[in-house]
């Protein structure tokens, strides 16, 4: 058990928030490694998630079970990307920072990057995005919960309230009108 967990008073919340872990913890733990490297830092995703969960454990507790796992999911991704982020700024600080002799910090110029490919990446996604939120709350849902959260077709159907072949013909036909749009305005 975690500490976390042996930290809450009242022992019906305690095993409840245990079972939850041990159901869930290999899982998030998958979530988080998609997206960091290091297990230590996704072992902290995790129990940061856990956190997460005993601080609305109320509302936790009131969801179904789908919402439940797409909650864990959904906290333990944002806890990673997170850290990611942290972790990538503190690389960079690091690396474009010298000291003279003096102890004097001086920022080195990185003229490694290719600056237009990555503006031209961050302008492609955003126009996907508008394209995307163009088709309609609906659409954009079933694409969250495909490539988000990271939801089966058949588990985002039965969220959607569709039949998961319905789901699966709707994917496709916004995959093709995203890139006939992309491809009409020359970005492919």
């Amino acid at each position: 058990m975690l500490p976390i967990i042996a930290a809450i008073r009242d022992e019906n919340d305690r095993d409840y928030v245990d079972g939850i872990y041990r159901e869930n913890c290999n899982q998030l733990f998958e979530t988080a490694n998609r997206i960091l490297e290091l297990a230590d830092d996704c072992w902290d995703c995790v129990h940061d998630t856990v956190v997460i969960l005993i601080d609305s454990l109320q509302s936790f507790r009131e969801m179904d079970a789908t919402h439940q796992s797409c909650f864990l999911h959904m906290c333990c991704r944002n806890n990673a990307l997170n850290r990611y982020h942290k972790i990538k700024r503190r690389m960079q600080h690091e690396a474009s920072t010298l000291r003279d002799e003096d102890g004097m910090e001086f920022d080195i110029v990185d003229y490694s990057a290719d600056v237009n490919r990555i503006v031209f990446s961050k302008e492609l996604i955003a126009r996907a995005e508008q394209i995307v939120s163009g088709m309609g709350a609906r659409y954009v849902d079933m694409l969250y919960l495909r490539f988000i959260y990271g939801f089966s077709d058949a588990d985002a159907a039965k969220i959607l309230g569709i039949t998961p072949n319905t789901y699966r013909v709707c994917i496709s036909r916004m995959r093709k009108r995203l890139f006939a749009e992309l491809r009409k305005e020359n970005w492919l």
